[in-house]
């Protein structure tokens, strides 16, 4: 499995200080960032249960034939494609500005989080529609739980730190969060949906699986540890640039350049315990910075993290 976090900032760059400071705060408050304190997990699906096998046959009358059951055939495995082409890289993405959908300019009372969360999932799904139409794919949209809901999530983790703000996971489909780690800036809270909302896109265009894949046979080889870190990487990196084309000023969310360029400036350290997995301040900015610069219509090609050398993704 792999987990996900955001760094520690420091002190507000001028032109944000009078607007961020409860971002700044709350990160401080938890030790990890922005775009740290957000986890996915990947888990590999379940082996099938053993097949019951279908009776054959009855004997003819008389006979002593014992019935025999009938071959159960073997299912087709799905081939495998590889994170480098994936269909999310092109998907022909229409990232205009959700109608129904407005950043808040103060803070989110705790008893309307989980609905303005939820508003920013809805635009995220609605601005994905036709781009998974026309490539022929199956769009769900993801669930939103509270933390309380983990302990019937089909993903497991011992993680059991408090520093994380919103959580993805594969097997569910769903974005889990904590209610109590709600900085006063609601732009913060967007940029988090829009991070989670990406490891979901991920997993519906087979991405995820093979990186599970791949983590999980690194760990019988030497210097597996250094491997399976990577890949945690080029997933959280990936991320982040399809953050950074939703959450831009011309992108579906319609947040703020001012905002914008305090999500981008937020990115600048990371904690060396989140690094390893996440990626360095300097990898999450660039890459933030990557999908907020891409070209149209096929935004998320711009952020393929599985072509580029290694020290792209450090």
């Amino acid at each position: 499995m792999t987990l996900t976090g955001h760094a520690q900032p420091g002190s507000p760059p001028p032109a944000a200080a009078d607007r961020g400071i409860g971002i700044w705060v709350g990160f401080s408050a938890l030790v990890t960032l922005l775009v740290g304190a957000l986890f996915v997990i990947i888990v590999m699906p379940e082996a099938p249960s053993s097949a019951i096998p279908s009776r054959g046959a009855p004997a003819a009358p008389g006979s002593s034939q014992t019935p025999t059951a009938s071959p159960t055939p073997s299912p087709t495995p799905t081939p495998r494609v590889e994170p480098a082409d994936s269909p999310l890289q092109k998907l022909g993405l229409s990232a205009t500005q959700c109608p129904d959908f407005t950043v808040r300019r103060s803070a989110v009372p705790r008893d309307e989080l989980e609905g303005y969360l939820n508003e920013v999932l809805d635009c995220l799904t609605l601005t994905h529609r036709q781009a998974f139409a026309d490539a022929g794919l199956t769009l769900s949209r993801p669930s939103l739980h509270p933390e309380t809901a983990m302990n019937q999530s089909r993903c497991i983790t011992d993680n059991t730190s408090d520093d994380w703000a919103g959580l993805y996971c594969g097997a569910d489909e769903a974005i889990y969060f904590r209610p109590d780690w709600a900085p006063d800036d609601p732009v913060f809270l967007v940029d988090v949906m829009a991070h989670e909302y990406a490891h979901h896109l991920q997993e519906l265009t087979g991405i995820l699986a093979p990186v599970s894949e791949d983590q999980l046979a690194a760990k019988d080889e030497p210097n597996g540890e250094i491997r399976s870190q990577e890949l945690s990487r080029r997933v959280e990196l990936q991320a982040e640039c399809v953050a950074g084309v939703l959450t831009r000023p011309a992108g579906p969310l319609g947040v703020r350049q001012t905002d914008f360029d305090s999500l981008v400036w937020a990115r600048a350290s990371v904690p060396p315990e989140w690094a390893a997995t996440h990626g360095s301040g300097r990898a999450q900015r660039r890459w933030f910075q990557t999908g907020a610069d891409s070209k149209g219509p096929e935004h998320y090609r711009q952020c393929n993290t599985f072509t580029v050398p290694a020290d792209q993704v450090e």
